[in-house]
Parts: C-alpha cells; structure tokens; sequence
C-alpha cells in the first residue's frame, strides 16, 4: 500500500525517478520525504546530489544541513 504521508516510500520513489532519470519526480518526492522527516539525513544528502547532478546548484546550497542552527 502506498503511504504518502511517510517518509520513507516517499525517499524510495525518488531514488527509483533518480535512477530513471527523472529528476524533477526524484526533487519532489525527496523533498516531501524531508519534509515529512526533516532528521533523515539521507534525504538532505539525495535531494541534494540530484539538484547538484541537474545543475541546480543554488538550490542545493539552500537544502538544510542536519544539526544546522537557525541564525
């Protein structure tokens, strides 16, 4: 069964739509997967390897870091 609302079907499918090649569903799935489980770091580390392999580096370097502090 598919459980949207949790974060682990959610970084699954956005390694299968990254090693597809579709990155756009791999972004979006990894980052609904880190916002479901923001202490996941497998999830910032994913979302931010594919933004860096499509050449989205500015939005890689915003993708929070586990542990970082708010100013």
């Amino acid at each position: 069964r598919y459980a949207p609302n949790h974060w682990v079907p959610q970084i699954a499918l956005g390694e299968v739509h990254h090693d597809a090649g579709h990155h756009a569903e791999a972004v979006a799935a990894f980052t609904r997967s880190m916002t479901l489980n923001p202490q996941e770091p497998a999830t910032h580390t994913k979302l931010g390897v594919c933004l860096i392999e499509t050449g989205q580096l500015a939005e890689a370097e915003v993708v929070p870091l586990i542990g970082e502090r708010e100013p």
